[in-house]
């Protein structure tokens, strides 16, 4: 871990020690940020003007809430208008609605608390990471939520709603994956793919070593049949489904510490961020229709050679599809590709950060890869996740409590 990306989770893990990760004392007002003008940015509020699209249309994340503690994602769920958080910091789901946090949907702190011996390195990464919801939750009820406990234990978890659909049922909590325990590099990200497989992405759990090895699953991309409550069966067309020599469950392998990807389904692709070590951070694209991809970790770091040995030609390896070297950025946030009605001049654009570097930006949906990169803003803060809402309109949120909605602003 870079020595900038240390400091910057200090002062994060400090803002949260602090409470002032939430600026609930200060609740925004009700506002439509769906319909503002240029005249009503507020900077103290949190907006932020970004810049132009390539038809004149003026963008800015304009703030939802300031509500939030250290969000770590954002889902929302089928038949449902309102936004589901998940926190680091008092590791619970919140659901807001408006600009107000209205309930705290499930709360995980004691369990996170007691199933462990405590993290000496202050958490890190560990606490709620990543919630999905069942395309059929409507009727079923049934989500996933994905932590790291303080002993290093990373598990994937179903849950159901309980009686009150603001709550979710806490006795109902299943485990469906549990990972050894390991220092950091828990990954995070969960996705239900177009098939409705339930998609993960655990990090290699500090280990380079099993992001190489197929029959591990950590330091890989899972494909899940979720169909059956209480279970979580390998998708009957992975890659590996006959293999001795590998686990079942794995779609693609190779990587360090994937905190977020995205599945477009327009285009049948999987894009995935891993956070680097020293050299540089990755994005890489490969299509649903071309499962087993290795994308080369720890062999290779972005397109470097990351040992001495020949597998570092190997072109069975999947290079990054855009490669940002240190201290251009220290870990990469992927975020969603672009699919809403509201700004129709950003369809098929991508978007990304860095928890380090601050700034967004985004590059187009190009053949296999991407067309050049645009920065928007050089600075919104730390970034944690992006979220999308029914819509296909994208949310950006920052360790700082802030919840961010871009948006065209009329004249």
């Amino acid at each position: 871990m870079s020595q900038r990306r240390s400091a910057l989770l200090g002062i994060a893990a400090f803002l949260i020690a602090a409470g002032l990760a939430s600026c609930g004392a200060d609740a925004d007002p009700a506002r439509d940020v769906d319909a503002l003008t240029v005249d009503d940015v507020d900077e103290v509020r949190g907006d932020i003007i970004i810049g132009d699209t390539n038809d004149g249309t003026k963008l800015a994340l304009v703030s939802v809430t300031r509500e939030l503690r250290a969000p770590s994602g954002m889902a929302v769920a089928p038949g449902d208008e309102r936004i589901y958080v998940t926190g680091i910091d008092r590791d619970q789901v919140v659901i807001v609605e408006g600009t107000r946090v209205t309930d705290v949907f499930l709360d995980l702190k004691d369990h996170l608390a007691r199933n462990g011996d405590g993290d000496e390195r202050g958490r890190g990464e560990r606490g709620l990471l990543a919630l999905a919801f069942h395309p059929n939750y409507e009727s079923n009820g049934r989500f996933f939520v994905w932590y790291a406990d303080r002993s290093g234990v990373a598990e994937l978890v179903e849950y159901r709603r309980g009686d009150d659909a603001d709550r979710a049922d806490p006795a109902s909590g299943t485990v469906l994956i549990s990972l050894e325990r390991g220092p950091d590099h828990f990954g995070s990200q969960l996705h239900f793919g177009p098939e409705g497989y339930l998609w993960l992405a655990p990090g290699d759990g500090g280990s380079g070593q099993t992001a190489n090895d197929p029959a591990d699953l950590r330091g890989k991309i899972l494909r899940l049949d979720v169909s059956e409550p209480g279970v979580a069966s390998p998708a009957p067309d992975n890659p590996f489904i006959d293999s001795v020599d590998a686990a079942p469950e794995v779609w693609a392998l190779g990587l360090r510490n994937p905190w977020r990807f995205t599945i477009d389904h327009p285009t049948r692709t999987l894009i995935v961020g891993d956070v680097g070590l020293e050299t540089a951070e990755e994005i890489s694209r490969v299509s649903l229709d071309a499962p087993g991809p290795d994308f080369g970790w720890p062999i290779l770091e972005g397109t470097a050679c990351n040992r001495t040995e020949s597998r570092c030609s190997d072109p069975s390896l999947q290079p990054p599809a855009i490669e940002i070297l240190h201290p251009d950025g220290c870990s990469v946030i992927s975020g969603p590709v672009y699919r809403g009605n509201a700004i129709p001049s950003l369809d098929g654009q991508f978007f990304f950060s860095d928890f380090c570097g601050g700034y967004l930006r985004s590059a187009a949906l190009e053949g296999d890869g991407f067309g050049e990169v645009r920065q928007w803003v050089e600075q919104i803060g730390p970034v944690t996740s992006f979220g999308v809402d029914h819509d296909g309109e994208i949310y950006v949120l920052t360790i700082d409590g802030h919840l961010r909605k871009l948006v065209p602003l009329a004249a």
